[in-house]
């Protein structure tokens, strides 16, 4: 790349900007191509802090890919070390997420934020939540707050605890860090802690610091009882002398706690219980979704979503907020999520469409959609949807009907009727297979009725390089391009051609050598019935 530059053989600045929506910079900080990195910004002059498409910078990109060397060339260079990527998450959250020990220090030297929150979170939830003890140690000498709370349920002791890193969790509680602060939802660390495979040593260093083993979560449960429920009996012993007794329990001990939990009644209350907190949770993550805060309404879902994993509509509606703060990744995660749970759910295909756009896949977008229309052919939204894609990029072969063309794009037929005086122009909304349909024409619609229009223009309005026109002008055929009729699979032989002023015409695909064909050879062609 850089030899191309310097001899001027290469794409240009221009070139390969257009191709991928970066500059040389960009890729070769992406890729750690420190020596190239040094040509372009010492030899060539290349802004060291320019953005990319996406907003992120040669340093964000280098940092993410784990590039410590090239980070620390462009910090050296004058790079700022506060900038963020398309997500927010700063140079110093990608440091802490890889365990880049020598970068942080390097970054924390240069003035970068230890306390820098996203939706994520700070960088010490990063590297407590990817178990690197040691960036966690620094954020903390560095004066990262322990006891941060990101949407209102996660702080840096939970996710030490979630990625069942000891060392991180008691780094934290040597910090201060709150044994018995549990966010919004209640959770405390304790009630995560009986959920790890290993649970007792982390029990057993909470309970040590001062955690409340009588404290109780969203149904009203006592860490003790999810320890039961799994029949843990080490980690019951460990929480039993700590537990107050229960006056529902009549046999306070080991085993009566566990025949307790497990009983057929006390299994049928968790069911009933889960079931009112999660509409509870449901219901005001709609109201959160209707005031448009959206990471408030992710909260809700999650929340929900503890109560019941297999609710689709859950998953389908974080993943419209998700496409609402422009988070691809997370959107798809979940739209297929909905799909899997219920392959038969059209608006699950249609939330993916939007997630395959917002990351700039069309083709895949393009099937999506094409599922959810199969699914409900009826949906205004998903054919409006489909509009959008560019038709250049849909797939090849027999899954698209040609009753779905006229849903890619508002369409103009300009039209005359065989053997009469009718003619003019009226806007398309649809092309769709169907039974015929009378042409009503002007003046007598006595004289007319009956009569076949003979489409004899047909243009779209997208850009020209993304949908061609494919009806070319002829009297009494209509062509269609090569190129468009391996999407006709299998030729449909009756068409109907209906217009939002209420014509229609009625057509039928014919082949190149018959009665009615034109004289583009090998070419089938629509011609109107008389």
């Amino acid at each position: 790349m850089a030899a191309e530059l310097k001899s001027g053989t290469g794409p240009g600045a221009a070139g390969v900007w257009a191709s991928c929506g970066q500059s040389a910079l960009h890729l070769a900080a992406a890729n750690g191509r420190l020596p190239i990195c040094r040509y372009l910004v010492q030899d060539l002059g290349f802004p060291v802090d320019a953005p990319d498409s996406h907003c992120e910078t040669p340093l964000v990109l280098a940092a993410t890919h784990g590039h410590t060397k090239t980070a620390a060339y462009l910090l050296k260079r004058g790079a700022d070390p506060h900038a963020k990527d398309s997500h927010g998450e700063t140079v110093l959250h990608w440091a802490a997420s890889n365990g880049d020990l020598e970068l942080a220090r390097l970054l924390l030297k240069k003035g970068a934020d230890p306390g820098a929150t996203n939706a994520r979170g700070t960088p010490l939830h990063n590297a407590a939540a990817r178990a690197h003890p040691e960036v966690v140690a620094l954020l903390l000498k560095r004066g990262a707050d322990p006891n941060n709370v990101v949407n209102s349920v996660f702080t840096p002791l939970i996710a030490s605890i979630v990625s069942s890193s000891l060392e991180c969790m008691k780094l934290l509680i040597e910090a201060k860090a709150n044994v018995n602060t549990g966010g919004f939802s209640g959770t405390t660390p304790l009630f995560i802690a009986c959920n790890l495979s290993d649970a007792v040593p982390f029990v057993k260093c909470l309970l040590d610091a001062g955690a409340n083993a009588n404290a109780t979560d969203e149904l009203g449960r006592l860490p003790i009882e999810v320890a039961a429920a799994d029949a843990e009996m080490e980690l019951i012993e460990v929480l039993f002398p700590v537990t107050r007794r229960q006056p529902t329990m009549l046999d306070w001990s080991v085993a009566g706690i566990v025949r307790h939990v497990n009983s057929a009644a006390y299994k049928e209350w968790v069911i009933q219980a889960s079931c009112i907190k999660k509409d509870e949770m449901k219901q005001q993550g709609h109201s959160a979704f209707k005031r448009k805060d959206y990471d408030e309404a992710i909260l809700f879902y999650n929340l929900a979503l503890k109560f019941d994993c297999t609710d689709a509509t859950l998953y389908s509606n974080r993943s419209l907020c998700w496409l609402r703060l422009g988070v691809g990744e997370e959107a798809l995660s979940d739209a297929q999520e909905c799909t899997r749970i219920r392959p038969d759910w059209a608006k699950g295909y249609y939330r993916q469409g939007m997630a395959f756009c917002l990351i700039q896949d069309p083709v895949s977008a393009y099937r999506a959609f094409l599922k959810a229309s199969k699914l409900d052919p009826g949906n205004t939204d998903i054919r409006n949807a489909i509009r959008v894609v560019p038709l250049g990029s849909a797939p090849e072969g027999p899954e698209l009907p040609l009753g779905l063309l006229g849903h890619l794009a508002s369409c103009t037929l300009e039209a005359a009727v065989v053997n009469g005086n009718v003619g003019g122009k009226c806007e398309s909304e649809q092309i769709q297979l169907g039974a015929t349909t009378e042409v009503p024409g002007k003046g007598s619609s006595k004289n007319h009725r009956g009569r076949m229009a003979t489409v004899v223009h047909f243009h779209d309005n997208l850009e020209p390089e993304h949908y061609p026109r494919i009806f070319k002008p002829t009297f009494r055929q209509l062509a269609i391009p090569s190129k468009f009729v391996k999407w006709f699979r299998p030729i449909p032989s009756n068409i109907i051609v209906r217009s939002n002023t209420g014509c229609s015409w009625r057509m039928t695909m014919k082949k190149v050598g018959t009665k009615h064909s034109s004289s583009r050879g090998g070419q089938p062609s629509l011609s109107p019935n008389n």
